[in-house]
């Protein structure tokens, strides 16, 4: 199953890290590739996004992230991502479906959260 497969990359991460899941046009993953980990600063992560999926052919992209705590919630700086990044890939004609945080636990999807759903399409 495909989200076992992105769950056991990212939890064997020892620290919390991006990857983008590739999705072809019928929905099926195609890839999961590490963007980056722990950066603090959102300018490098955005540029290290763009590299990834400009080298991809695919143009509907998941990003996923790992939390080490047993908690999915997202943090303030988890948004703060998302408010950055997803419209930086957006003009640059990426489709950003869903950014998830993974758990050991739990799994949580920003596209339900009602403030941030206006961000996906």
């Amino acid at each position: 199953d495909a989200e076992n497969v992105i769950k056991t990359k990212m939890l064997s991460e020892t620290v919390e890290a991006y990857y983008l899941v590739f999705i072809d046009n019928y929905g099926r993953i195609r890839d999961v590739e590490r963007v980056c980990g722990n950066e603090q600063n959102l300018e490098i992560c955005n540029r290290k996004f763009a590299k990834t999926v400009l080298s991809s052919r695919f143009k509907n992209v998941v990003i996923a992230h790992n939390h080490l705590s047993s908690f999915a919630a997202p943090k303030p700086q988890d948004i703060a991502v998302a408010k950055s990044v997803v419209p930086f890939l957006r003009s640059i004609s990426i489709n950003v479906l869903d950014y998830r945080i993974y758990t050991e636990e739990e799994q949580y999807s920003l596209k339900t959260n009602p403030k941030l759903r206006s961000l996906f399409i």
